[in-house]
C-alpha cells in the first residue's frame, strides 16, 4: 500500500473524528447536562447520531468507496457492526471509569474516543472500506 495515501487516509480521518467528536461530545453534554437524560441513554444518542455521520464522511471523503447499490447495503452493515462492537467499548470504559475511578464520565469518555478511534479506523481500513487490490 501507498504510505502517502495511507497518512492521506488517516488525515482525513482525523479531521472526521473531530467533527464527529464535536457531534458526541456535545450532544452528549447537552442531553445529560441540559435536558437531564440518564447518561447512558445520552451516550447511545451522541453515539449513535456521531456514527451516522461518520458512516457518511469515511465512505465518501476518508475512504472514498464507490460502490453499487447491493455492495453499499453490506458496507453499512460492516460499518455499523463495527460501531456497535465501539459503543460497547465506549460504554464499558466510561462505566468503569465513572464507577471505579469516581472520575467524571468525560474523562472516561476521553480514554473511550481514543481507544474507539484505534478500532474503528483499524477494522474500517482493513474490512469495511477494504479496496479490491488491498489485502488485510
Amino acid at each position: 500500500m501507498n504510505h502517502q495515501k495511507l497518512n492521506s487516509s488517516f488525515t482525513r480521518f482525523i479531521i472526521v473524528g473531530v467533527i464527529n467528536n464535536a457531534i458526541d461530545f456535545g450532544l452528549l453534554n447537552l442531553l445529560h447536562l441540559a435536558f437531564q437524560l440518564n447518561l447512558y441513554w445520552a451516550i447511545n444518542i451522541s453515539f449513535s447520531a456521531s456514527t451516522i455521520n461518520s458512516y457518511f464522511l469515511n465512505r465518501h471523503w476518508t475512504y472514498q468507496y464507490k460502490s453499487n447499490q447491493k455492495d453499499h447495503l453490506k458496507k453499512i452493515s460492516q460499518f455499523f457492526f463495527v460501531s456497535i462492537v465501539g459503543l460497547l467499548m465506549n460504554n464499558g470504559i466510561i462505566y468503569f471509569v465513572t464507577n471505579q475511578t469516581n472520575l467524571n464520565y468525560n474523562y472516561g469518555k476521553i480514554i473511550a474516543t481514543v481507544l474507539v478511534v484505534l478500532w474503528n479506523y483499524s477494522i474500517n481500513k482493513s474490512w469495511t472500506f477494504k479496496s479490491p487490490r488491498q489485502s488485510i
